[in-house]
């Protein structure tokens, strides 16, 4: 129900904007739409301790937050954007993006150099099912109502 990622499009090793940070960041997205939901907190490192957005980069949050739209209405659709609730927060005197992630009614891929792929919330991360799998689990999680 809780993901925790130190940035948003930033790669703390190299000091760039890495688009395998931004997928990071739209897989758990996706694992929780396609599971019970839950909260992704950006700009706190994996073991929850706040560490702030300035590594990213953004002149301010209205940025930050428009880029984070934008990426999820590209690589996951614009359908999808009902579920998710961002809003920034301060935890420990730092400054954090809060994501909430609502249980979505449809299935939500993250498109990965023109492949859709399918990811659940597995515990506390994040898997990629098979065709086979996805099928069988659509077919429990996504009942028509």
């Amino acid at each position: 129900k809780l993901d925790f990622k130190s940035t948003l499009r930033m790669n703390l090793h190299t000091g760039k904007s890495d688009t395998r940070i931004e997928l990071s960041v739209l897989k758990s997205i996706a694992g929780f739409l396609n599971s019970q939901g839950g909260t992704l907190i950006i700009g706190c490192s994996d073991d929850g301790e706040p560490i702030g957005l300035d590594a990213d980069q953004f002149a301010n949050e209205d940025k930050m937050n428009l880029h984070l739209v934008n990426i999820v209405k590209e690589r996951i659709g614009p359908t999808h954007m009902m579920y998710i609730h961002p809003r920034f927060e301060d935890l420990q005197e730092k400054r954090v993006l809060v994501v909430e992630c609502w249980p979505a009614r449809s299935p939500a891929f993250v498109k990965d150099n023109g492949v859709e792929k399918f990811y659940i919330r597995a515990g506390a991360s994040t898997a990629e099912l098979s065709p086979s799998q996805l099928q069988e689990y659509s077919k429990q999680r996504f009942k028509p109502n």
